[in-house]
């Protein structure tokens, strides 16, 4: 009944106020200078992610040799 009285279409329309710039495909925003991550970007994720292995890496050997001891 909303959809045939036109209640939901005004719903959408009042909450959705940006929906054409939503609805524009993916490749719209090339134009815009949107480009993808450089690794000097990324250098901080991959900082963590190189201690967080050294770091598990080193636990692991200590545990080994604590348990032989």
């Amino acid at each position: 009944m909303l959809k045939e009285a036109g209640i939901l279409d005004l719903w959408l329309a009042q909450e959705i106020t940006n929906a054409t710039q939503c609805l524009r495909p993916p490749s719209a925003d090339r134009s815009t200078g949107i480009a993808a991550l450089t690794v000097e970007a990324l250098a901080g994720s991959f900082l963590l992610l190189g201690g967080g292995l050294a770091t598990s890496i080193a636990v692991f050997f200590l545990e080994v040799a604590l348990r032989r001891r």
